[in-house]
């Protein structure tokens, strides 16, 4: 069932639909041409450059801009010790990933990277999606594996010395039942997530789907895969929302870099991907905000197919959100609009009561041990209304 779809964006965005506190010029700094020179120029000489940096995670790629175009100003200096820490920070990911790579492979557990551990990659063309690597900060490693590998890969990775940050029995049963990843450390303290499935709005069998599709990557290890650009878009295009705001720029550059990178048929891969795994709101939105912030001519396609799917609950979700501030979308509200759309999610009606009565895992992992089960219980529940 069809409703009237708002409309997309147009070029040259209206503040609604950039991102707030200055997020629109760091976007217009990120494209290319004079404006993006005279927007980077006004951003360094800002006393809120480094600030804006930071909250959008777009130091790094500031700094290159910056040094390239022989850019000064207050700001610079923040934004090169970024530079400088995302650097020596992709040193030490790309030395754990072939570590994992080799420890996975022996085992003969498939995996691949995903989200920005994959995005800011180096490829055969030099990079996966970004210009240079250090444009695209990681703070961790995100590896996708299939579900019912899980129980082995969680043991192979404890036997090569990576140590649970979520012990505990009630814990390992909510990662069993109802968690997407497991998160532990090395002896470096970089933060792992081994995802055996996706998170609680996307359908039940989408990891295993997405993994299917994965083409082998030797560079990575004998068991390692790498996502088609189309799918990483979709994966990139969900987690925008997963994360509260303000929700970061570079969440949403992610977007931009695949579409500037791929072959002209991304738009209808993703509409085809969208449609099958039944997430045109998050799709659509997610697409609006990068077709608004960068002129893009694939992402406003996936727009304006997959606002043209919606139902009428969504449609009035994407109406709200096209209207205000994209980024202030909440999540409660696509997913409260999938449900009632009939949308398949593998938390289904089960995620509404789950923000008020978490899994026992979750009130374990988030409420200080000490006090009796029935009062980190009532805690919980406290903190949640709140």
């Amino acid at each position: 069932m069809r409703g009237p779809h708002p409309p997309a964006p147009s070029p040259g965005p209206p503040e609604s639909t950039r991102p707030g506190r200055g997020g629109g010029s760091a976007a217009t700094a990120l494209a290319d041409g004079r404006d993006a020179r005279d927007a980077l120029a006004l951003l360094a000489a800002s006393p809120d450059g480094a600030e804006l940096a930071a909250l959008h995670r777009i130091g790094p790629a500031l700094s290159l801009r910056a040094q390239r175009l022989g850019i000064e100003g207050p700001a610079t200096r923040s934004w090169r010790r970024s530079l400088l820490g995302v650097t020596a920070n992709r040193l030490l990911i790309e030395d754990r990933l072939a570590a994992l790579g080799v420890t996975l492979g022996e085992a003969g557990i498939p995996w691949l990277p995903i989200k920005g551990c994959d995005l800011g990659a180096r490829g055969a063309r030099g990079t996966r999606v970004y210009e240079r690597p250090e444009e695209r900060p990681v703070a961790d490693v995100d590896l996708l594996i299939a579900e019912a590998d899980y129980p082995r890969a969680r043991k192979t990775l404890e036997a090569a010395g990576w140590r649970s940050l979520t012990p505990g029995l009630r814990m390992d049963s909510y990662l069993l039942e109802e968690g997407y990843a497991w998160q532990a450390a090395d002896a470096s303290n970089l933060l792992l997530e081994v995802h055996h499935r996706l998170w609680g709005m996307v359908p039940a069998g989408m990891a295993g789907s997405f993994l299917d599709a994965a083409t082998p990557d030797p560079a990575l290890g004998p068991t390692a895969r790498r996502l088609p650009l189309a799918h990483a878009w979709l994966l990139a295009a969900v987690h925008i929302w997963l994360n509260p705001p303000p929700r970061p720029l570079l969440a949403v550059w992610d977007l931009e870099r695949i579409a500037a990178v791929a072959d002209p048929s991304l738009a209808d891969a993703v509409v085809d991907l969208a449609l099958t795994w039944s997430l045109e709101l998050p799709a659509a939105l997610a697409a609006a905000y990068a077709a608004g912030l960068w002129n893009s001519p694939p992402n406003r396609r996936i727009a304006d197919l997959l606002l043209d799917r919606l139902r009428p609950a969504e449609n009035l979700t994407a109406r709200r959100a096209l209207e205000g501030r994209i980024e202030d979308t909440p999540l409660s509200a696509i997913v409260l609009a999938r449900l009632l759309s009939f949308r398949p999610s593998r938390a289904g009606w089960r995620s509404l009561p789950r923000r008020i009565w978490a899994h026992p895992g979750i009130v374990e992992m988030e409420t200080p041990s000490g006090s009796s089960w029935p009062r980190r219980r009532l805690a919980h529940v406290l903190r949640s209304i709140r």
